[in-house]
């Protein structure tokens, strides 16, 4: 059903993004560095206290972490003064956007070399 509420619990742009487990751990590391006083990450966003000390971590406990953490960057998002601008930033960074390869890379189609 799409009503009045509904509408306005699903105004944030953040509802439409999935985070991984990997995700959710670099995005609460970029905002654990840009915190102030004004704007401090709750002591239950730290994943030593979101995630249990589990040899795995269960996919629910991720979803409610990465829904929290969500949470608080749309507060971040929505505030002009508050260090979203850095975060994106940072976020941006080529330390973020290239991912280390997992194994060698794979020949192009047609190479016969390898």
């Amino acid at each position: 059903m799409n009503t009045p509420e509904a509408q306005s619990n699903n105004k944030s742009p953040l509802n439409n993004v999935s985070l991984g487990p990997r995700d959710c751990l670099s995005l609460w590391t970029c905002m654990k560095k840009l915190e102030s006083a004004e704007y401090a990450l709750p002591s239950s966003l730290d994943p030593n206290n979101a995630l249990p000390a589990a040899d795995a971590v269960r996919k629910p406990t991720v979803v409610q972490w990465e829904a929290a953490l969500k949470a608080e960057l749309d507060k971040w998002m929505t505030d002009p003064g508050s260090p979203f601008d850095a975060l994106r930033d940072q976020l941006r960074s080529e330390r973020y956007l290239t991912q280390a390869p997992l194994g060698p890379p794979r020949p192009a189609l047609g190479d016969k070399s390898g």
